[in-house]
């Protein structure tokens, strides 16, 4: 990956191949437990304000 690449973590509810054909699926697998799997293997890009994004769950979602 190269500066500007963005990678996107989701739970089973976001539709991801509406986004592109590359879907790797980790079905029973949590955000949290990739997440840090993952993210000593990246470099986080020092050039852009927020190298990292963390949607919360809406108003009266669980």
């Amino acid at each position: 990956m190269g500066h500007g690449d963005e990678i996107l973590f989701a739970d089973a509810h976001f539709p991801a191949h509406t986004f592109g054909k590359k879907v790797i699926r980790c079905d029973g697998v949590s955000v949290a437990t990739l997440l840090s799997g993952v993210l000593p293997l990246f470099e986080l890009d020092q050039y852009v304000e927020q190298p990292i994004l963390m949607m919360q769950p809406g108003k009266g979602i669980s």
